[in-house]
């Protein structure tokens, strides 16, 4: 099984921590796009013990958290780009299956 069709948007900001996957999956019967978003992850157990600890007691890092992309005009086009192939890809499939 492999991807179709895969779309990576990277935030206006340019931080490679804030992106998202835009990928279209065929099933065979069913056609699907999902959306995954990146999230930070810690490679050792001691750092995500840290950070936990830090979460339960209400840690705010100044820098904010974020869990949001922001979205310009190259990333949209992007992401009208993905969704309009996606619509042709499910349309020719839907009229492949009723044949």
């Amino acid at each position: 099984m492999s991807a179709d069709e895969q779309q990576l948007i990277t935030c206006e900001c340019g931080l490679t921590e804030h992106q998202f996957v835009l990928t279209l999956w065929d099933w065979g019967d069913e056609v699907e796009v999902f959306m995954e978003s990146h999230l930070s992850t810690y490679r050792n157990f001691f750092e995500r013990a840290w950070a936990a600890i830090r979460y339960v007691f209400g840690y705010r890092c100044k820098y904010g958290e974020w869990d949001c992309v922001s979205l310009g005009r190259e990333q949209l086009i992007q992401i009208a780009d993905f969704v309009e192939d996606a619509l042709a890809y499910m349309d020719e499939k839907g009229e492949e299956s009723e044949s």
